[in-house]
Parts: C-alpha cells; structure tokens; sequence
C-alpha cells in the first residue's frame, strides 16, 4: 500500500499541479508545482525528487514559476496537489 507522500509523488510526476500550503510562519502559499521530467533541471532529470534528505513527511517539488526547488510539509497541505495539466 503507497503511504501518502508516495501518492502525493505520483499525482505531481503527471504535470503542473496547484497546491495551497501553510508555510511554517502561518503564511498560507500557492504554488504550481511538479515532479514530471519534462520540467525538471537537467541535471536533475533522473532524480525526479530533488532533494534525497527529505523526510516521510516531507515533499520536495520543482516550482514551476520560480524555477527552483520548494519543499513542503505533507501536514502542512490546504489544497491539492490538482493536476493543471
């Protein structure tokens, strides 16, 4: 059976996805986001996670619109992730 960070993954390897957060100053965020290999960095292609020191309860994507990589925490989710794409 796939955990919850391994179904949110494979929602976010299918394209650009909205996702609302709160941030850890109370902040609420929106972000396009994804894990799809056609967006992700060349270098970072095989990975397709970005970052290997994540936790279980931790998810790293590709921010599509500030062309970086953003973590988030899985508890910490308001909306989403919602394919765009």
């Amino acid at each position: 059976m796939k955990t919850k960070k391994e179904k949110i993954q494979e929602i976010l390897r299918k394209g650009e996805c909205g996702i609302i957060f709160r941030k850890a100053n109370g902040d609420e965020r929106e972000m396009l986001c994804t894990l799809h290999p056609d967006y992700l960095p060349l270098q970072d292609k095989d990975s397709s996670s970005g970052d290997n020191n994540e936790t279980e309860h931790v998810v790293t994507v590709w921010d599509i619109e500030a062309q970086g990589w953003r973590r988030f925490r899985i508890d910490s989710l308001i909306e989403g992730p919602v394919v765009c794409t």
